[in-house]
């Protein structure tokens, strides 16, 4: 019998929850057609309570029969969390969607018994409707599942699908781990003009909507290069020319460069 049209979502922390809020607000799936398995207690709680789907431990036992799983656990926890998962029930599920950092299209094939896996890379601004996925699919996941798993993607923001599973790794390591490189960086400017003698709140709205409003203004015009917007703040002689001066002489291209290479390598590592 074919699985019902129902999705499960493994692990029920920030991400899954982000998920689980994308699908209902975009009319996906109805709060009856989802099923959450979460092993911490409160977090039952909370996401029963707020949207009004079926929470249980990892370890219940029973059949489970699903169109859809979205993994969305720890990669250090999860193979023995799957072991424990597949050992303890019954399991008829057509599709895994991983957004496990780190964790292979092979390593997750083995690990759900099954061909049709796919992996993905979000990120937490998926929080408010506003992420970033990469993903990709093996070769036995149908049209209509990649349909079914981009429309999950696409309802927590946007989508990019590569062939290629190594760029997963490069992924994680830009839009992955990218939103706490940029609250850093947020962080870092708030402090800054709290020390020319702003409030916390002026400097926390400022430096806020400017990253905000930057990120909007890049993405609308894509087709001019990062290096030209800059310029086009940046008058000879002025503030903003001093401002990057210093950036530049502290050597911030370096050391964004440094972060994303260690953070591709240690998601390379993950997977190892």
């Amino acid at each position: 019998m074919a699985p019902e049209r129902r999705i499960l979502i493994i692990g029920g922390g920030a991400m899954g929850g982000a998920l689980l809020r994308g699908v209902l607000q975009k009319g996906l799936y109805q709060p009856d057609e989802i099923e959450v398995a979460e092993p911490v207690p409160a977090l039952q709680a909370a996401l029963a309570s707020e949207f009004g789907v079926a929470v249980n431990a990892l370890e219940r036992t029973g059949p489970w029969s699903h169109e859809l799983a979205l993994v969305c656990l720890k990669p250090q926890v999860f193979r023995t969390a799957m072991q424990r998962f597949r050992e303890d029930r019954s399991l008829d599920i057509d599709l895994y969607v991983s957004i496990m950092a780190g964790v292979s299209l092979h390593v997750l094939q083995l690990a759900a018994g099954t061909g049709s896996v796919v992996r993905a890379m979000p990120n937490t601004p998926a929080q408010v409707l506003a992420g970033m996925t990469m993903w990709t699919a093996t070769s036995e996941v149908s049209q209509a599942q990649r349909e079914s798993a981009r429309a999950i993607f696409a309802a927590v923001g946007e989508d990019l699908y590569t062939d290629y599973e190594e760029d997963l790794d490069r992924a994680t390591a830009i839009n992955g781990s990218g939103p706490g490189y940029l609250f850093l960086v947020l962080e870092a400017m708030i402090d800054a003009g709290v020390h020319i003698g702003l409030s916390w709140d002026a400097a926390a709205k400022l430096a806020t909507q400017t990253l905000l409003g930057s990120g909007e203004l890049a993405k609308q015009m894509a087709d001019i290069h990062p290096a030209e917007l800059r310029n086009r703040v940046t008058s000879p002689g002025g503030t903003t020319a001093a401002g990057v001066q210093e950036l530049e002489l502290a050597g911030l291209r370096g050391a964004f460069t440094s972060a994303i290479e260690s953070a591709w390598k240690r998601s390379v590592e993950l997977g190892g």
